[in-house]
């Protein structure tokens, strides 16, 4: 297990519905896990007394907000990449040098193969997930690369070509 590796669930709003949390702890994950919430989410506290002190990190997303151009011309900040640009901060303050970044409703990892040369079929992935986790790093550590993610199954639509 990677000492230097943990995972981050960005959540807004939700915290009685972490679904990842749950799916990660299926699959057999012992990396840490991190639920990620800003200083604007009204359920903090539920978050706090489900997850515990140590497990929900804060982070101020007006002050996130102003250290990146988002492109956009209104000022509500209701998208995701606060949370995903804080975490960088967030893990060396922690001193994490690699982390995973996951939505919060995720259901199942699963992998797809292809295995007629005609159909990508999948398979969920019930258990060992700390082997791809291992895998993952091991290949970004030998690669020149700044950043590798695992696709979401709404990526792929169609057949295996």
């Amino acid at each position: 297990m990677n000492k230097d590796f943990c995972i981050f669930i960005l959540t807004h709003g939700r915290p009685n519905h972490v679904v990842t949390y749950n799916t990660l702890k299926k699959a057999g994950c012992t990396y840490p896990i991190y639920l990620i919430i800003d200083n604007e989410d009204k359920t903090a506290e539920e978050y706090y007394k489900n997850f515990g002190n140590n497990n929900v990190i804060m982070f101020d997303k007006l002050a996130t907000s102003k250290t990146f151009d988002t492109g956009d011309n209104f000022d509500n900040r209701k998208c995701i990449v606060y949370a995903r640009n804080a975490c960088f901060d967030i893990a060396k303050k922690m001193g994490y040098t690699y982390f995973l970044e996951l939505d919060d409703d995720y259901t199942s990892l699963r992998y797809k193969f292809d295995y007629t040369k005609r159909f990508c079929g999948y398979r969920i992935l019930k258990e060992n997930i700390n082997n791809l986790i291992d895998s993952m790093l091991f290949f970004y550590k030998s690669i020149n690369a700044k950043t590798i993610s695992f696709s979401q199954g709404g990526d792929y639509i169609g057949g295996g070509n």
